[in-house]
């Protein structure tokens, strides 16, 4: 509307462009030796792109969001946290966006968007449940072995590389009620990141584990059963 650009043209401007931003960074992965490229993650960038596309054609809002949570690893094997500061880098926000690990990517579902318009109208309509992917124990591109600083090889298959499913109450900020633009802006930072919040993990490791406040370095998770 700022721009005076027709709703439909703007839509398909604004997919098109954060595709092509967010896929840069398969771009520069496929040039990497450590990584390489990846289809999945081509598909993952032009889901979310479509997730956003389709939510604003249908219904003139996002009812469904894609968010970003991290928490930083912490490593009691000294030879891994080596590897990560090699990997991942040291400074937080390169961390922050490097460290898969840490990464979790969640879709964030508003029940109350999807009700009759005078049930919208009730207290806590800005609750979500959350569902999130992740996923742990990768020290390498492809799997957990590596040529050291000082030329030697380092074979660490004792380290399980694994997948993590979530489940979460979340926040959208954005629904929340406030009159003030200074406000509206904050909300809409915030609606990028996943809330800190109890979560519900399944692993590919057999474990279901509890989360009593997921994110940042504030977790202690619980295992709730033994392989």
């Amino acid at each position: 509307r700022w721009a005076g650009v027709n709703e439909k043209k703007s839509r398909w401007i604004g997919a098109a462009l954060g595709f092509t931003i967010q896929s840069s960074i398969e771009l520069f992965d496929g040039f990497s030796e450590k990584w390489g490229a990846s289809g999945w993650d081509l598909l993952a960038n032009f889901a979310g792109t479509g997730l956003c596309l389709v939510q604003d054609a249908l219904w003139g809002e996002q009812r469904i969001r894609s968010k970003f949570s991290f928490h930083e690893v912490n490593n009691t094997d000294a030879m891994l946290d080596r590897r990560a500061d090699a990997l991942y880098g040291t400074f937080p926000l390169e961390r922050l966006l490097k460290d898969y690990n840490g990464i979790v990517t969640w879709v964030s579902i508003n029940p109350a968007s999807f009700m009759r318009d005078q049930e919208r109208k009730r207290p806590l309509t800005w609750v979500n449940v959350a569902i999130g992917y992740g996923a742990s124990g990768m020290y390498g591109g492809f799997d957990n072995t590596w040529t050291d600083e000082s030329g030697n090889f380092i074979e660490r298959q004792d380290v399980e590389r694994y997948r993590r499913f979530f489940i979460s109450p979340d926040i959208d900020f954005e629904r929340i009620p406030v009159r003030k633009k200074g406000w509206k802006t904050l909300m809409g930072v915030l609606n990028v990141f996943k809330c800190p919040a109890p979560a519900l993990e399944v692993n590919t490791k057999g474990e279901w584990v509890f989360h009593p406040m997921f994110m940042l370095n504030w977790d202690y998770p619980i295992v709730l059963n033994n392989r």
